[in-house]
């Protein structure tokens, strides 16, 4: 059971992932915040810069996903 619960965490937190970060590289380049090529910056085209929210938000969200389905749920909170 807690393997299932740790592969669904892992699961749901992978598909968020790929879920928002398209959304974060968008509202990026709306506000500026790329990083455009040049001195030791060597891809090709301009990137967003912000891809540490774009991780960090499906990992706080599934957190707290899986902690208000322990709070009702009952048992320990495991994540």
């Amino acid at each position: 059971m807690v393997t299932l619960l740790y592969a669904a965490s892992a699961g749901l937190a992978f598909l968020l992932a790929v879920a928002i970060t398209p959304l974060v590289a968008r509202f990026a380049e709306r506000l500026g915040l790329m990083d455009v090529p040049g001195g030791r910056r060597n891809h090709p085209k301009p990137i967003a810069r912000p891809g540490g929210p774009a991780r960090a938000v499906p990992f706080r969200l599934t957190s707290f996903v899986f902690w208000l389905h322990y709070r009702f749920a009952g048992g320990p909170f495991l994540i």
